[in-house]
């Protein structure tokens, strides 16, 4: 099995993008207040935090085609930007995957969207998951001054029972953009 491989420094950005790789690494950012007064008694049960302030749930979707070819052939698992950002990205709230997946970057496009073949939604136990976890927020910017912490893992998805349920990313056939996430959530516009 591979052993985990991550660059020596990385900005901690939540998003490749926002990434200041010139500036070298930063700490992690803190976790944020995820129980504030006001939110829902279901969403602060499903936003269950560790003492460390992980959540106890977290998402990372894949395509199918290479999670499916790293569980046959007994390699772990890592995306294919992984060389790249030093971590695994994922998210604590689910309803957030669809915008994600379907945002346009403005000067590359679409990130996800032009990748072919189905994808799934990995719900992944923090307890039982062996690679840390990091809540770490983008750089902030004029636009976004105080942008979302995000789990990142850094290391494989291990044990594979950390994973607790695959779910289907349902697709438009015709362009590709992300409709729903099986029994999780769906697009405002799917």
């Amino acid at each position: 099995q591979l052993a985990p491989r991550r660059p020596a420094r990385h900005c901690g950005s939540a998003h490749p993008s926002a990434c200041q790789k010139a500036g070298g690494g930063r700490p992690p950012a803190r976790a944020p207040n995820l129980l504030a007064a006001g939110e829902s008694r279901q969403r602060r049960q499903h936003m269950s935090l560790h003492d460390e302030g992980t959540p106890s749930v977290i998402y990372h979707v894949v395509q199918k085609s290479l999670w499916d070819a790293a569980l046959a052939s007994g390699v772990n698992y890592f995306p294919p930007r992984y060389d790249i950002e030093g971590f695994i990205h994922a998210t604590h709230e689910a309803n957030l995957l669809l915008g994600v997946l379907n945002w346009r970057h403005p000067k590359h496009g679409f990130i996800y969207k032009h990748i072919e073949g189905t994808f799934l939604c990995l719900a992944i136990d923090t307890a039982v998951l062996i690679s840390p976890v990091k809540m770490e927020a983008a750089v902030p910017t004029e636009s976004n001054p105080n942008p979302i912490a995000f789990p990142h893992i850094f290391g494989p998805i291990l044990p594979l029972s950390c994973v607790t349920r695959q779910m289907e990313v349902v697709r438009d056939p015709q362009d590709g953009t992300f409709l729903s996430i099986e029994g999780i959530c769906e697009s405002s516009t799917g």
